[in-house]
């Protein structure tokens, strides 16, 4: 009589993968300097980078504003993100992204939402002439009314003398600039402090034409888009 098979040979388990290491925190004072990383990061279409420094950010301080709403642009679909609805958009010369959407979508800080709704994975290489897909309803045409025609000029019994051309106006020193970033954060802070969501936006915004890198105006003017969007979803009306 045979002798019966041998038992097979028990093959161990591979081990289950080690999970990745927590995010390091920031020190308090990089925070910032990290989120304009971010904005770069973006810019360049790296998501990569741009997450690995999302979560050190939070891992500092876990609700900061503008890093939360960064990574829903990064991980969220950009359709539930905005809307379905959308209009076409010309981009004209001298435009980005940021510019459009701080112009047409109330904060420059969504760029990289409004590009993965356009399937633009470089922001940066947007150009001239391109169309793209805005989220919501195009503005009303004819909003404004055109401009009235100029009077005819006087007819002269003699030419006039040539007008002296005027010098240009002298380009405004840094410490103009910071005496009117000061002014205007200013004026924010106390819109805000009066709930007074469209002027304090409105004056963010001026600060960030000034100094588009402005750490503080980047994280209070997000702060004030996501409250003015919560008051619209609640039914609230505002000016703006």
């Amino acid at each position: 009589m045979a002798a019966p098979p041998p038992p097979p040979p028990v093959v161990a388990e591979p081990p289950a993968p080690a999970a990745p290491p927590a995010p390091q925190p920031l020190p308090a004072n990089e925070v910032q300097p990290a989120l304009r990383a971010v904005a770069n990061e973006l810019q360049d279409g790296d998501t990569d980078a741009a997450i690995a420094l999302l979560r050190r950010v939070l891992a500092t301080e876990p609700q900061q504003p503008l890093a939360l709403s960064y990574l829903r642009q990064i991980e969220s679909d950009p359709q539930a993100l905005y809307s379905r609805e959308s209009h076409a958009y010309t981009v004209r010369p001298g435009e980005s992204l940021s510019s459009i959407a701080r112009d047409r979508m109330r904060d420059s800080n969504q760029f990289y939402g409004l590009a993965r709704y356009n399937n633009i994975r470089v922001p940066k290489q947007l150009s001239a002439g391109q169309v793209i897909r805005i989220p919501g309803k195009a503005p009303a045409a004819g909003s404004a009314p055109p401009p009235p025609a100029p009077a005819p000029a006087p007819v002269a019994a003699t030419p006039p003398a040539p007008a002296a051309s005027a010098a240009p106006a002298p380009a405004p020193t840094e410490r103009q600039i910071a005496t009117r970033i000061a002014t205007l954060t200013k004026q924010a802070r106390t819109a805000f402090a009066r709930q007074d969501l469209c002027t304090a936006a409105k004056r963010w915004d001026e600060v960030l034409e000034l100094d588009p890198n402005h750490a503080v105006a980047k994280a209070e003017r997000q702060k004030c888009a996501e409250l003015m969007d919560r008051l619209r979803q609640q039914g609230g009306k505002l000016p703006c």
